[in-house]
């Protein structure tokens, strides 16, 4: 199958709704259904769960409505750049992954378990005992992004897109968004024992850490739309990665 690949950061600052739309350009306007989404979080914790070197406090992700939504409605408008406009009603700091396929993507599980597979490729460009890598590997960065808990992603295959200045009809469009997101810092997770590091409210699952849902203190806090917020929240999840 020919692909192009595109996995990119996004931060965003504007509420992104249906009246942004460019439906014009869109041929398929998929939605993803429940196998679709559970490949796509089994395969990117199945990464996860085998990270080499070993993580000491990975999360293993779960599926967001609200992501899925806004990822979906980002790649309606048939993007080949990351989303640096639009922000989530829920959160501000937002990690984004895009791959371009040049065919008919249809919502089979192959699919999408490719999709993350190419992702993960890029691991070969990791250099294992440092934890930092060389482009491109940021694909891969925020697919094992340690803090990284939550996900969504969307799918439109559009009639036309010009990538490169090369123009290829209907090629599809899978954006995925990740919160916390990732790639603010060189390495993505911290090496140690597998769930030697959870957090509180999590215990550990097949070396990843899950979330339980019996403590309130472990839930995703409001983001307030601040660049001090913003700040003291990126130090914040420094030290709770690196340090403390």
């Amino acid at each position: 199958m020919k692909f192009l690949l595109i996995i990119l950061f996004m931060m965003s600052e504007k509420v992104c709704s249906e009246k942004d739309l460019v439906v014009d350009n869109v041929a398929i306007a998929h939605n993803l259904n429940p196998e679709n989404q559970q490949t796509i979080i089994d395969a990117h914790n199945e990464i996860r769960r085998n990270v080499q070197p070993s993580a000491a406090g990975m999360v293993e992700l779960i599926w967001d409505m609200e992501l899925e939504r806004t990822a979906t409605l980002y790649s309606r408008k048939c993007p080949t750049t990351i989303d640096r406009e639009s922000k989530h009603s829920e959160y501000f700091l937002v990690g984004e992954n895009i791959y371009i396929s040049v065919n008919i993507a249809l919502n089979t599980s192959n699919y999408f378990a490719n999709v993350v597979k190419k992702w993960s490729e890029e691991k070969k460009n990791m250099n294992t005992a440092t934890l930092t890598c060389y482009p491109p590997c940021d694909h891969y960065k925020q697919v094992v992004w340690s803090l990284s808990k939550r996900i969504g992603c969307g799918m439109t295959t559009c009639k036309e897109l010009e990538i490169q200045q090369t123009l290829y009809e209907m090629a599809t469009v899978v954006v995925c968004d990740y919160v916390p997101g990732g790639n603010y810092y060189p390495l993505p997770y911290r090496r140690g024992e597998p769930c030697s590091r959870c957090e509180e409210g999590y215990t550990c699952s097949e070396t990843l850490c899950k979330y339980t849902g019996l403590s309130k203190g472990v839930k995703l806090q409001p983001w307030c739309n601040c660049y001090l917020c913003l700040l003291i929240h990126f130090a914040l999840l420094t030290m709770k990665l690196f340090v403390g």
